[in-house]
């Protein structure tokens, strides 16, 4: 009987951290996925915006400060405004389209994005989720 509890019980602990490394490596997973990859096939082109939205988030900052909770080092965050534009480009050589999505704060640029306006994106043709937008273009 003894011999029995004990089987089970390293079944069950056996199981619980086979669980538990599953679950650390999906967590690292999707952090993973969430950090912007270097564009390998990088390229600037002109599109036009089609869509913007307008949205609130938490900016992460590049200051650390003390968590008013814990007192552990966190990186500073505030709550802003952003713009969620949306905008398309048309390989001249290949006349196939793109869409490109990006997130731009309202304090990295002058004015708000329109629809219709030329804006440029860098890109990655490859992996078009892989873009940004290059505000400096707004100036």
């Amino acid at each position: 009987m003894a011999l029995l509890l004990i089987g089970i019980t390293v079944v069950v602990s056996l199981l619980f951290l086979a669980f538990l490394a599953l679950a650390i490596i999906r967590k690292e997973s999707n952090a993973r996925d969430d950090v912007r990859l270097p564009m390998q096939d990088g390229a600037r082109v002109l599109t036009t915006i089609t869509d913007v939205q307008i949205g609130q988030d938490w900016k992460v900052g590049e200051q650390w400060e003390r968590s008013v909770w814990d007192g552990s080092l966190v990186k500073q965050k505030t709550w802003q405004t952003f713009y969620d534009v949306t905008a398309v480009w048309v390989d001249a050589k290949t006349k196939q389209s793109y869409c490109f999505r990006s997130k731009v704060w309202s304090d990295d640029v002058a004015k708000k994005p329109t629809t219709g306006q030329t804006v440029v994106f860098i890109a990655d043709i490859r992996y078009p989720h892989h873009s940004a937008m290059d505000v400096q273009s707004f100036s």
